[in-house]
């Protein structure tokens, strides 16, 4: 696989000093085994107990690239998307997070959904939205 160069690379520093000992300019991908998928859905856990597919991506991801965890967590979200896109290509497709191929747009909608009252869907309120051009 072609290296992912990182357009914010990962900086180790000195546990006794701070300073930066290492920057991690790119990620080379190695397509983990089954022992080693076995070992990421073991730890895929949230903080409830339950099986989690962020900490499992994250787990792949960072055993994939040869870096940490908290390295992988601390990636920036543009180099972090393409890492998980990358790791994906290792998943069976039954797995597969669904983050890239997708149809739906990222814009701006002209006509926001809304919940069963009329009002925006998680806005807190039960009452019906005003309707358009009456200023409520």
């Amino acid at each position: 696989m072609t290296p992912l160069k990182l357009k914010h690379p990962i900086e180790r520093r000195s546990t006794a000093t701070g300073e930066v000992v290492d920057r991690v300019t790119e990620l080379t991908f190695v397509k983990p085994n089954l022992g080693a998928m076995m070992d990421a859905f073991g730890s895929a856990t949230g903080a409830d107990g339950q099986a989690d597919v962020g900490v499992l991506l994250t787990v792949l991801a960072a055993n994939a690239a040869g870096i940490s965890v908290s390295e992988c967590r601390s990636l920036d979200l543009e180099d972090g998307m393409k890492v998980l896109t990358a790791v994906q290509g290792f998943l069976p497709s039954g797995l597969v997070a669904g983050l890239s191929g997708s149809t739906s747009s990222l814009g701006i909608s002209a006509s926001p959904q809304t919940g069963e009252a009329g009002a925006p869907p998680n806005s807190g309120s039960s009452a019906p939205a005003p309707a358009p051009g009456t200023g409520g």
